[in-house]
């Protein structure tokens, strides 16, 4: 079993365990580093190259479930994105409905519904592989600089059309090019935090079984302190070098924010398992989580995916 397999398998079982979020699940899936496919996936009909009539109806019972819990709600549009809609996919890549609220509708009320969405509707609905995804938000179709592709589930159209030889052209420049620029800098920063993951490893592993978290939390001084260490180079590098590409017009010959160069590291970073244990110290950073026997012992199982990870990025 490869990397990336253990990685994901890894992945879903701390959600079923209500260890991480469907969001932080979510994020293994993205498009980009997929290698690219001459065909639609299976969401489109082969024949009409048309959304199929079942993707719809569920589009439209998860709305209704969102209507129905939030009965005031203004959406006003909605549309589906996201690698299920590219050439760019895997089989449990994610069926991406971005649902438009109205201007008028507080971004706390967003929140809240964005927040209700992930815990008890997303994964919930699924066609063969591919769970249902719902994000609330107030970009429309007129605003996707951020995703490579759109479609329209109502009238059967495309609001942002993806090109399969233009993906592989991007693909090919950005990741399968050992020297490009992402890939020399990905090669940098893993060097960097690799030390630092593989210290906290060492003293994970010398934490014996623990009986009470009263136990687990003498000492633990030291543990705090690497976690935060390991998580600032990740917040303060990669997490903020991607910003930076959602902060700027997407590249000349790229068709969207994400093949900027800091997503692209971000990415990198993801599909070789990196983000699941630095999702994990976020929890524990920003929740003082320090002392929870069972989250110490998910961080250093997701950590030996990792540890021992060959340098530079493998395709």
């Amino acid at each position: 079993m490869n990397k990336l397999i253990l990685s994901k398998e890894f992945l879903r079982m701390q959600r079923l365990a209500g260890i991480i979020t469907e969001s932080q699940f979510k994020n293994m899936k993205e498009a980009i580093v997929n290698t690219v496919s001459d065909n639609l996936s299976d969401i489109f009909d082969e024949k009409t190259k048309k959304l199929k009539p079942e993707v719809k109806n569920n589009i439209i019972k998860g709305l209704n479930i969102i209507k129905k819990q939030f009965p005031d709600l203004k959406i006003i549009d909605h549309f589906i994105v996201g690698a299920a809609v590219t050439y760019q996919y895997e089989d449990g890549s994610d069926i991406d409905t971005t649902v438009v609220l109205d201007p008028t509708v507080t971004k706390e009320k967003s929140k809240e519904v964005d927040k209700w969405i992930e815990l008890n509707l997303d994964g919930k609905l699924k066609h063969n592989a591919r769970p249902y995804q719902f994000k609330v938000g107030f970009n429309g179709r007129n605003k996707t600089d951020n995703v490579d592709a759109a479609y329209d589930d109502i009238k059967d159209t495309w609001i942002k059309q993806p090109n399969a030889e233009k993906a592989k052209q991007m693909y090919q420049n950005k990741i399968g090019d050992l020297n490009s620029k992402e890939n020399v800098l990905y090669t940098q920063l893993e060097k960097t935090v690799q030390p630092s993951l593989k210290t906290l490893y060492t003293a994970l592993s010398s934490i014996k079984e623990a009986e009470t978290k009263t136990d687990v939390a003498k000492g633990k001084t030291d543990i705090a302190s690497l976690i935060k260490s390991a998580y600032a180079r990740y917040k303060d590098g990669i997490k903020s070098l991607r910003g930076k590409a959602y902060d700027a017009p997407p590249e000349s010959g790229y068709v969207s924010q994400n093949w900027g160069k800091g997503n692209v590291i971000y990415k990198m970073f993801d599909r070789e398992g990196y983000n699941i244990a630095y999702g994990i110290m976020k929890d524990m950073v920003e929740n003082n989580k320090f002392n929870d026997p069972t989250q110490l012992k998910t961080l250093k199982d997701a950590l030996v995916n990792v540890i021992n990870d060959e340098i530079g990025y493998t395709p």
